[in-house]
């Protein structure tokens, strides 16, 4: 039996190994996924977001732009956002840095779905336009402001928003918005 010293080394190295963006490009879907799922979670978004720019023949923002992550063919500006479910107790969908404010006209969420860590990973991915997400929000209160007391929440009417699925919402979410992209 290993140790936890010797689990510890085998997975950086193969951490170190599988980090390459070469060697990414070549994963199927699934081992790719496996691979990013261990990285921390800024590392795994910028992976996954640049893997569904990339299969699509999405072009990138230029720069820091706070305004999307990418740009499809005609010109519409698109974010792509991520939420891995881990085997762990306490797991569930976190979407965040949500900006209904900027001129984004589809928002793409990739979830995908770790709890069965000795079969295939589970992806859905939904896009959600500019009015769904605002109704998502206004209607639905499963976008809402994040981190902040709910008196500076009404106050700032360019929070961020991050997910809070309640029972029904992701069936919901999977039959209102699945959409197939390559991945």
């Amino acid at each position: 039996m290993k140790t936890i010293s010797e689990f510890f080394q085998l997975f950086w190295d193969k951490q170190l190994h599988y980090s390459s963006d070469e060697i990414l490009r070549e994963l199927e879907w699934d081992d790719f996924v496996k691979v990013v799922s261990m990285m921390n979670i800024k590392s795994c978004g910028t992976k996954i977001e640049h893997r569904v720019l990339e299969k699509n023949g999405w072009g990138k923002v230029r720069g820091h732009s706070a305004h999307g992550d990418g740009t499809k063919p005609d010109g519409a500006v698109v974010e792509i956002k991520s939420s891995i479910i881990s085997p762990l107790d306490g797991s569930k969908v976190t979407f965040r840095g949500i900006r209904p404010h900027h001129n984004i006209l589809e928002h793409y969420f990739v979830l995908i779905d770790l709890r069965d860590y000795k079969g295939n990973p589970v992806t859905n991915v939904f896009r959600l336009s500019k009015e769904d997400i605002n109704h998502e929000k206004d209607e639905r209160n499963v976008l809402r402001p994040y981190n902040m007391k709910k008196a500076d929440r009404e106050k700032n009417i360019f929070s961020e928003l991050g997910t809070s699925f309640k029972k029904g919402d992701l069936e919901r979410w999977i039959k209102q918005y699945s959409v197939e992209i390559d991945l």
